[in-house]
């Protein structure tokens, strides 16, 4: 039986499957995207509106202290590139927020193509570079830990303007990326990039 045969109900179960982005990238079921208008169609508005639900459900459950929101995206091919935003305030003593992580880490586990972190309420002159160590501490070396997760193809940190001095100091006292803080990994844009796996963690400074 045709696939377009099936009964739209059971289609939209096929599509949930293979949107989900909990289990498996979506580049697995990308022939299914482009086979036809009608699928293509169908497809993304399926997709759209069960990230939307999921990205909704795990913000409802994020207490308001802890300053994480999405950006809303319109549609599907947007939302496999996810921004997030996060509140200066994780920073404020010094040291990570483990209950923080638990509501990151459902997005962490989403097979997206890029994840976007940026913080909402910093610019250039109240940004700190215990910032960037909250990042470090909770979102790279959870990943790093055996047993933690990080699913995106891309993850990106979004940081208001810093002094490269400020970055160069931060990536030595980082023993774990101190590959970075070598001369040659600085272009004109003045960004730098670690590849890790499937992964590639950019900082623009």
């Amino acid at each position: 039986m045709p696939f377009l045969a099936l009964p739209a109900e059971l289609r939209d179960e096929v599509y949930k499957h293979a949107i989900s982005l909990k289990s498996e990238p979506f580049a697995s079921y990308e022939g299914l995207l482009l086979s036809c208008r009608q699928v293509k169609n169908e497809m993304e508005q399926e997709g759209t509106r069960l990230m939307h639900s999921h990205l909704a459900h795990l913000e409802q459950h994020i207490p308001q202290e802890h300053g994480l929101h999405s950006k809303t995206a319109s549609t599907f091919r947007d939302l496999r590139h996810l921004r997030l935003s996060l509140s200066k305030s994780l920073d404020k003593r010094h040291d990570p927020k483990p209950d923080t992580m638990q509501y990151l880490q459902p997005i962490l586990d989403l097979y997206l193509e890029s994840l976007t972190l940026s913080y909402h309420e910093a610019d250039g002159k109240h940004f700190s570079i215990n910032n960037i160590h909250w990042l470090a501490c909770n979102i790279l070396g959870n990943a790093m830990c055996p047993g933690g997760t990080l699913n995106t193809q891309r993850l990106i940190f979004d940081l208001p303007a810093m002094t490269k001095h400020q970055a160069q100091c931060w990536l030595s006292w980082q023993k774990r990326f101190d590959a970075l803080s070598k001369p040659e990994w600085w272009g004109q844009t003045g960004s730098f990039s670690l590849a890790r796996g499937l992964c590639w963690y950019t900082i623009a400074v």
